[in-house]
């Protein structure tokens, strides 16, 4: 609550965070976020947070809030406050962004691309290209209760994979493997 009041952010919305460096980058697929936030504007339940360095007019969408900037220690923030973290990159190796979001507990909805089906089975949400109404759709029918289910199990997830102990044991074990 505290961190939503830093940001002047809604308190009782679900936040949904996207981030890129460039919006105009077209492989990180933003007119795709766009295009829900738009379709979305409606909807008294979700709110949109975009972190990312753009040249977009927002006139319209006040279910949105863009920061252009942030130290990369305050990105954290973003995370700890959101709920959803929505991934639209259409081209991407697992997406750091995508793990982040997990550590903090988002429930992360993705494109299928790189590694993300993989990572997320079960405890996140992939789509496909062209698929924007079943995401829209998702947002819409992911209740509370949840929520809170895929929340945990995101950061349960981080907790036994993404930990540094653990990424330095896996690439130790490869490379015994290859010796």
């Amino acid at each position: 609550i505290n961190l939503r009041k830093k940001y002047n952010l809604p308190i009782n919305k679900k936040i949904v965070f996207f981030s890129a460096q460039d919006f105009s980058d077209k492989r990180k697929g933003y007119k795709i976020f766009i295009d829900i936030v738009n379709k979305l504007k409606n909807n008294r339940d979700l709110y949109f947070l975009s972190l990312g360095k753009n040249k977009y007019n927002f006139e319209g969408l006040y279910n949105l809030k863009q920061i252009d900037f942030l130290d990369h220690d305050k990105i954290s923030d973003l995370y700890s406050l959101s709920d959803i973290f929505l991934c639209t990159s259409l081209i991407d190796n697992l997406p750091l962004t995508v793990l982040e979001a997990l550590s903090s507990g988002n429930v992360v909805f993705s494109m299928k691309n790189g590694g993300a089906s993989e990572v997320l089975k079960g405890i996140g949400y992939t789509f496909k290209l062209g698929e924007k109404n079943k995401i829209i759709n998702a947002l819409i029918n992911l209740d509370k209760k949840k929520l809170k289910k895929k929340s945990l199990q995101s950061r349960k997830f981080a907790l036994k994979n993404l930990t540094a102990t653990n990424i330095k044991k896996q690439y130790n074990d490869i490379f015994s493997n290859l010796i």
